[in-house]
C-alpha cells in the first residue's frame, strides 16, 4: 500500500504468488478489495482441513467461475 500512497497510480494492492495471510479472513478481504479495483468479485471455493480438524487451505475464485468436473 505504501507505493500506491507514494504514486497514486495503479491498484492498491498487488498479489503476488507465496503471498500468505494470518487467517483466512485477512486473505479474503486482501483478495476482495484487488478484485473489486480491477473489476470483477470473489468467492469462497475448496477447503482443506488437516488432521486436527482446523483449516488448513481456502481457495477463493472469480464469483462468475463455475465448478470443474473432473
Amino acid at each position: 500500500m505504501r507505493a500506491y500512497l507514494d504514486s497514486k497510480v495503479g491498484a492498491v494492492v498487488n498479489p503476488a504468488l507465496g503471498t500468505s495471510f494470518d487467517t483466512v479472513e485477512e486473505a479474503y478481504e486482501f483478495y476482495n478489495l484487488y478484485s473489486w479495483e480491477t473489476g470483477f468479485g470473489v468467492r469462497y471455493a475448496k477447503s482443506r482441513l488437516n488432521v486436527h480438524r482446523k483449516k488448513c487451505m481456502q481457495e477463493f475464485v472469480c464469483a462468475c467461475a463455475t465448478r470443474m468436473i473432473h
